[in-house]
């Protein structure tokens, strides 16, 4: 364990958890980018994620939708190279 003390004067005790504890009894909160990192969650074993028929369709349907923008996209591109619009 590591003490180091804060712009207060307080001394903290450092373990390696996300809330640090003053040796006074008040707790500090670290930043979880300055915290020791934690086990990431392996995904390896994990099935396929399983929606509802309302999510699957409304997925579904956005994936149409993005289809038929970047077809829209692809038209108006071909016709701007080919000089059909100005």
């Amino acid at each position: 364990m590591t003490t180091i003390t804060d712009t207060q004067g307080k001394r903290i005790v450092l373990g390696g958890q996300a809330v640090k504890h003053y040796e006074d009894g008040g707790d500090y909160i670290i930043h979880p980018l300055f915290d020791a990192p934690e086990a990431k969650v392996d995904t390896e074993h994990l099935g396929p994620l399983h929606l509802a028929g309302a999510s699957r369709w409304s997925l579904i349907g956005l994936r149409v939708y993005l289809v038929f923008g970047m077809l829209a996209l692809l038209y108006y591109v071909v016709q701007v190279a080919t000089g059909a619009i100005h």
